[in-house]
């Protein structure tokens, strides 16, 4: 048979987040990778081969190094692939023929792929990748509204978090049955690969499944039966009345926390600065020893409403810079910090994105 090297390319991408070191190509056209976390299925032309498996990362690398058209035989124990100036025979292994789990006939959830993969990027940006975590390894996504939060209009909410940071995002666009579930990292992976203009995903005993174009990945879930592994709530969190809002300009933050970042010693303060806010100025400062830098930018503040009430002064407020230069990076033309007290997180938000980060140290002015 012949292929377009572009095409075979193509179709191999999304196996590559998948740790494993074998492809598993079906008489059918079907070809698989499967680990501990994932298993990818996608649609190829190769079909009539038979059941067998290659390299997976060297079957990839020569289908990288062929162009324009690609002549693909199988004889016996070997796959041979010729291009115009190339010929090049890959070991075929035996394999047992996999038993493909059965999809449900109805999804619980079609989204738009594109929104989907841009908001999942965000919240897996500070998902820890450590498993051994109870919050590692995968990102929560859940419907809307839920609990205390039945204000909210339908629609789904991905959650990132290495325990100390949580950065959720939101569509409030796009009804949905309610869900709670847990995806795994590797999967979210693949999903950032696919290609189509939905995503279909469904819920199984075993996995959640997606879907979209030629690919299908069945992540395997989490097991939540100990209560040290479970995701934390945030949905009291999100529904608890700040004290203080202040709204700034992100870039002007963004500017300013450049300027003192490179004089921190991590050694020393973990890697915090320390915010000064009065009278409509915020200060950042460095918080170690030895050198030393300080930088401002203006802010507004919405509540308490300075027209009513006097203008708060918020007190070395320490929080950390890498997780604030993150949201920066990532944040709209404005953005909030709110406060609630020195025991809660400090919520950074910009449009559909929310940051939340416990505080490195209390404010003097908040009680």
């Amino acid at each position: 048979m012949i292929v377009s090297s572009v095409d075979l390319k193509k179709i191999l991408r999304p196996l590559s987040p998948v740790r494993t070191e074998t492809y598993q190509i079906l008489d059918s056209g079907l070809i698989l990778a499967q680990d501990s976390d994932a298993w990818v299925i996608v649609e190829s032309p190769l079909s009539g081969l038979g059941d067998f498996a290659v390299n997976g990362k060297k079957f990839g690398q020569i289908v990288n190094k062929l162009s324009k058209d690609i002549e693909i035989t199988r004889d016996g124990d070997n796959l041979t692939l010729k291009s115009a100036k190339a010929k090049i025979d890959l070991k075929v292994l035996s394999i047992k023929t996999p038993k493909i789990p059965d999809v449900p006939q109805k999804p619980f959830a079609v989204v738009d792929l594109a929104t989907y993969k841009k908001l999942l990027a965000i919240a897996a940006g500070s998902a820890s990748p450590n498993k051994s975590l109870s919050v590692g390894g995968v990102v929560q996504w859940q419907s809307l509204p839920l609990g205390i939060e039945d204000t909210l209009p339908p629609g789904y909410r991905l959650v990132g978090s290495d325990g100390q940071v949580g950065t959720i995002v939101t569509n409030p666009n796009s009804p949905v049955s309610e869900f709670k579930l847990l995806l795994n990292l590797e999967a979210a992976a693949v999903v950032q690969i696919m290609d189509g203009e939905t995503l279909l995903a469904f819920d199984s005993e075993k996995s959640i499944i997606l879907r979209s174009g030629k690919v299908t990945v069945f992540a395997s879930k989490r097991d939540e039966t100990d209560p040290k592994r479970r995701y934390p709530n945030f949905d009291n969190l999100l529904a608890n009345p700040p004290k203080l809002v202040f709204q700034f300009q992100s870039q002007d933050w963004a500017q300013a926390l450049r300027t003192v970042e490179p004089l921190m010693d991590e050694s020393v303060d973990k890697g915090g600065v320390t915010l000064h806010l009065a009278e409509g100025v915020v200060v950042f400062k460095t918080v170690g020893v030895g050198d030393r830098a300080e930088d401002e930018a203006p802010y507004e503040q919405i509540t308490p409403d300075p027209i009513f009430d006097k203008q708060v002064t918020v007190s070395d407020l320490r929080i950390n810079a890498k997780y604030t230069r993150e949201f920066l990076a990532k944040a709209g033309p404005e953005s909030t910090m709110s406060l609630t007290d020195k025991k809660t997180p400090v919520r950074l938000e910009s449009g559909e994105i929310i940051t939340l980060m416990m505080p490195m140290i209390g404010t003097k002015e908040m009680k």
